[in-house]
């Protein structure tokens, strides 16, 4: 039996290619491990993120502090 659908266009499959590449989280994974991060690096880099998330919870204005 023959489909009579209409064979997908290079540019819907690349766009379907790339959601399933960021679906995965491999791209993340990837760029993860691009270079080597030193102990004293990877202490930094946890630094800025917490610092990132306390200014990012303080904007929101959700705090508990019973205001």
């Amino acid at each position: 039996m023959a489909d009579n659908k209409q064979p997908e266009s290079i540019d819907k499959k690349l766009s379907k290619f790339k959601r399933e590449v960021m679906n995965s989280g491999k791209l993340a994974e990837l760029r993860k491990h691009e270079y080597a991060v030193g102990p004293s690096e990877k202490a930094k880099l946890k630094r800025v993120e917490a610092a990132k998330k306390r200014r990012k919870s303080k904007k929101g204005g959700n705090n508990n502090y019973g205001n």
